[in-house]
């Protein structure tokens, strides 16, 4: 899953990555003010477009995702 990780660091400008969970089922939480002013919904399509290759795969299988922007309380 360091693929996972070194993807989403280097297509989320300034980003904090929390990754748990192995196989097919992990938490994502990423923080990064790349993410102000997008609906949570955006947020979450463009993570989930970055993690395509391994839920199509099947790699993935159960993803839940946390992304802000790092304003949110």
């Amino acid at each position: 899953m360091n693929e996972i990780i070194e993807l989403l660091k280097r297509e989320i400008p300034d980003s904090e990555i929390l990754f748990d969970g192995g196989g097919s089922r992990v938490s994502i939480a990423v923080t990064s003010p790349f993410f102000s002013g997008m609906s949570r919904l955006q947020r979450q399509r463009y993570v989930k477009k970055l993690l395509e290759p391994w839920i199509d795969s099947g790699s993935l299988h159960a993803v839940t995702l946390k992304v802000s922007s790092g304003e949110e309380i």
